[in-house]
């Protein structure tokens, strides 16, 4: 039962209600514009004791009472650090102040000329003409508008911040990453060292291999134990033999009662996972370790039946292998034990980033991760997402180095006079200057470039091209100046790059013209010459483009041709080169 009162009673409680309503909202303004004032007073008086820290903050190299006075003033709007020292000058009342900031600008700009005159020291094979750009330059930067106080203290607080902050990240560094025991120990002089089976080892024989290579004698023993590994070493260092030994040593002890894939091994390129397939075979000859290649551009439905016999191991390429996990029938990856990444600094890019954390995801937490390249990453958030756990570090030589029998050659690519007009017009229109600059030196390196393979480089050449567009134009000029060349970019088949590369490896093609795709782990023996028709803008590109020569401490040269925009990227070259020189020599 419910009980309801008079009409009369409801009608005078909503009555009240509704006159109580307003007043409410009329306090709730009053103390909403009072707290807004109260808000409004602290901010100034908080910008008025950050304008006082500010003003301490100076130093007085001449400074009068004056000057001092005006430290404890209570109107600091009248410090205007807008203004350039010049109009400082002028009046009278703040001379010594403004005469400081001079002192500072000309201290912090004969800093600069320093800087400027070291950097232009490690330039290499350039005429005269650039000094005189560069002092045409440096006249730009004195007739700039000086710079105010404020922004002077402002520089050199931000670079105290960044060099308070260095250390941290080292130890965060140092914290992620565990510590190698074996590092004392001296390297294996003979793979009987290393405690493989004899199968790995009959396998090794018949590919000759006589010793093992620094990064082979770091890691094999590491990975045997189960470790997590960031290895890096220089290009041609034996890596694939670093992961693939181990991993075949732990194979041969597996159960066999169930077929479990229990390795995944994941590439950015179909030409690189296709040489660790063929590799891989090659050493478990004599085992009954069985391997599948998973790649795009063959058949999804031959991969689908291979992948449902259960091989021990995979390898594979990001993209075909999630197709096959989301969309194949019963295949899955619950059971993997054992995740390899070669050229984890690729797989890391932002290409790849997505998909390589999509199959750790599907991968069981129990498992061992190593990482190898030539160009290892640093970034331990990146690291960290793929569930290492207390990973070792192991790097042989210095990082983001080449090797050190490789002959390097800059050749400087001049522009026309008549081209800088064509160039000037050509931007006009595009509206880029920075293209009409490339379109007006792309004639000139396709004829320096076409030179040089007629006289110098006929034989076991690999050219790099930019685009693809580029590389299929240049098969085309080489084939017409009776040079036998093939093509290896993105627009041809997987049927059509495994061509390519048997033809340049048989011999019967003497230059192979490739884009960036085959920068990466191609293992091609008897390249003599790597040729560049452009300065990559990233130096981990040009490492991986140079390292295909002088592989396996075999001798090589690499030919650049460099522009105006290849000049920082060539410097930063000449400079880690130097380095190196300088650490062997000692």
């Amino acid at each position: 039962m419910t009980i309801r009162d008079d009409d009369t009673d409801s009608g005078s409680e909503s009555e009240e209600t509704t006159m109580v309503a307003p007043l409410k909202k009329t306090k709730a303004r009053k103390n909403v514009k009072s707290k807004n004032k109260k808000n409004g007073k602290d901010k100034e008086k908080k910008h008025a004791e950050k304008d006082r820290e500010v003003m301490r903050t100076f130093v007085f190299h001449d400074a009068t009472k004056e000057d001092e006075s005006l430290l404890h003033d209570d109107n600091p709007s009248s410090w205007d650090f807008k203004t350039p020292s010049n109009q400082l000058l002028a009046k009278g009342n703040r001379i010594s102040f403004a005469q400081s900031l001079n002192d500072k600008i000309q201290k912090r700009r004969s800093q600069r000329e320093k800087i400027e005159e070291e950097d232009d020291d490690l330039a290499v094979g350039f005429s005269e003409d650039e000094a005189e750009n560069g002092e045409e330059e440096d006249s730009q930067i004195q007739s700039r508008p000086e710079m105010s106080g404020a922004i002077l203290e402002s520089e050199e607080q931000r670079k105290l911040s960044d060099s308070a902050n260095e250390p941290k990240d080292t130890a965060v560094a140092k914290a992620f990453f565990d510590t190698d025991s074996t590092s004392s120990h001296p390297l294996a002089s003979s793979f009987l060292e290393l405690n493989l089976s004899r199968p790995l080892l009959r396998a090794i024989s018949r590919l000759r291999y006589q010793r093992p290579t620094p990064i082979q004698s770091k890691a094999i023993p590491l990975a045997l134990a189960g470790r997590d590994i960031c290895a890096s070493a220089q290009t041609g260092s034996g890596k694939t033999a670093a992961f693939l030994l181990p991993v075949f040593e732990r194979m041969l002890f597996r159960p066999q009662d169930v077929s479990v894939t229990r390795v995944l091994i994941i590439t950015p390129t179909r030409e690189l996972a296709t040489q660790i397939h063929s590799m891989g075979k090659k050493l478990a000859e004599f085992t009954n370790i069985r391997l599948a290649l998973v790649v795009g551009g063959l058949s999804l439905k031959s991969q689908a039946v291979e992948l449902r016999t259960r091989p021990d191991i995979v390898v594979c390429t990001p993209g075909r292998m999630i197709d096959h996990v989301q969309n194949t029938l019963s295949v899955h990856m619950d059971d993997i034990e054992i995740l390899i990444l070669d050229e984890a600094d690729r797989l890391l890019d932002e290409g790849f980033t997505d998909e390589v954390h999509e199959l750790v995801k599907h991968c069981s937490r129990g498992r061992q991760t190593m990482l190898f390249s030539a160009t290892m990453t640093d970034q331990v958030e990146q690291l960290v997402k793929l569930s290492l756990n207390r990973p070792v570090r192991v790097t042989i030589g210095a990082v983001d180095n080449v090797a050190d029998r490789l002959v390097q050659e800059f050749v400087r690519i001049r522009q026309r006079k008549h081209a800088a007009n064509v160039s000037s017009a050509n931007a006009q229109k595009k509206g880029s200057k920075h293209l009409a600059l490339r379109d007006a030196m792309e004639e000139d390196r396709e004829a320096i470039v076409s030179a040089m393979c007629m006289r110098s480089c006929s034989s076991h050449t690999i050219l790099f091209c930019d685009t693809k567009r580029q590389a299929h134009r240049m098969v085309i000029v080489l084939g017409l100046l009776g040079l036998k060349a093939a093509e290896l970019h993105g627009n041809l088949t997987q049927k059509q790059r495994l061509e390519s590369l048997e033809l340049f490896k048989r011999g019967d093609v003497s230059i192979l013209v490739a884009t960036d795709l085959a920068s990466r782990g191609l293992d091609v023996p008897g390249v003599e010459t790597v040729v560049n028709m452009s300065m990559p803008r990233q130096i981990e590109r040009y490492i991986h483009r140079v390292g295909r020569t002088a592989r396996a401490g075999r001798g090589g040269r690499s030919i650049t041709l460099v522009g105006d925009i290849g000049r920082s990227v060539m410097k930063r070259v000449v400079k880690q080169q130097r380095k190196s020189e300088v650490r062997m020599s000692s």
